[in-house]
């Protein structure tokens, strides 16, 4: 499996792309990497960075959507269509993250059993304060309340689901990072054109996934 790595920015601070993509760098075999794709939507001079991002590996492409953009989803849908031919995998990104050591291959291990997966990775939060700290998460899953609002929550069967590396189901997906089989995700036909700005992807790719005999982990 190829891994397109797809990271939408908007005006964020060049420290923390920086820092994001450092650790994607140190800690991802290169063998699985087919880029990493920055997808700009509507960055302006100040805060484009594309001699600073392709200073820094040979792997980066930059995506740049005049400005004022076309809004997160667009975004995503048309980076997608600009992916390496090479790549089998989506793996979306924030611009404000850091990988840990192993986060790649547990992710593309099921995604090989199971084709039809949408895989999430266990996500520990970082200060709003200190860039350089994080918290571990407590095991947990992303589900809707009945308005539809997304939660995350730690019910007691998912506690009790053995070792810390042990994938569990989850009803539903936060949207935001993700892995996904790249064929799955277009027959899928992620996302509703319809959709602009942010927001709204979560419901859509949850109900999809299930109700087309997918899972989400």
């Amino acid at each position: 499996l190829k891994v397109s790595i797809i990271i939408p920015y908007k005006k964020e601070k060049w420290q923390h792309i920086k820092a994001s993509l450092e650790s994607i760098l140190y800690y991802t075999p290169k063998r699985y990497l087919a880029e990493i794709m920055f997808v700009s939507d509507g960055n302006g001079p100040d805060t484009l960075y594309v001699a600073e991002l392709q200073r820094m590996s040979r792997l980066v492409t930059i995506f740049a959507l005049p400005p004022p953009g076309v809004g997160l989803i667009e975004a995503k849908m048309r980076a997608v269509g600009a992916t390496s031919v090479h790549s089998t995998v989506l793996m979306f990104l924030e611009p404000h993250i850091r990988v840990n050591r192993a986060w790649l291959t547990p992710l593309l291990r099921r995604i090989r059993l199971n084709p039809q997966l949408l895989a999430m990775p266990a996500l520990d939060p970082i200060p709003a304060d200190d860039f350089n700290a994080y918290f571990a998460a407590t095991a947990g899953v992303w589900r809707f309340e009945w308005n539809l609002n997304l939660v995350y929550t730690a019910p007691s069967s998912t506690l009790q689901v053995g070792k810390p590396t042990t994938p569990w189901p989850s009803p539903a997906t936060s949207g935001g990072i993700f892995a996904i089989r790249k064929d799955w995700w277009n027959r899928l036909s992620f996302y509703d054109h319809g959709m602009i700005g942010w927001g709204g992807d979560h419901v859509e790719a949850t109900f999809k996934v299930w109700l087309c005999g997918g899972r989400i982990e």
